[in-house]
């Protein structure tokens, strides 16, 4: 997809109706403009810079682009670069990691 936004306020990948219109479940979710209905789809693959994980993801039916959040960005080691809007991979190798243990 070419026209995806990073939203470092959302939590959840969100994706138009036209992307994914052959998935299901319904849930309340609270959003900006409050709390609304709407549709979650569970596991989506996801890949970005060859990074891949498997997300649940919230159905956008004002927009035609697709939301990148919080969650998702994590979890694959991708960081906004809001100077060159770009995402940053982060490393991952045996000198640097993203991930860290607790």
């Amino acid at each position: 997809m070419d026209d995806v936004l990073v939203d470092t306020g959302a939590t959840l990948l969100c994706l138009p109706t036209s992307i994914i219109s052959q998935l299901g479940g319904e849930a309340q979710v609270e959003t900006a403009a409050g709390v609304k209905q709407g549709r979650i789809f569970r596991d989506v693959e996801l890949s970005i810079a060859e990074r891949q994980g498997t997300f649940d993801c919230l159905e956008l039916t004002e927009v035609p682009y697709a939301l990148l959040g919080v969650t998702p960005m994590e979890v694959l080691g991708l960081e906004p670069d809001l100077k060159n809007r770009k995402l940053r991979v982060l490393p991952m190798n045996s000198e640097q990691t993203y991930l860290s243990v607790l």
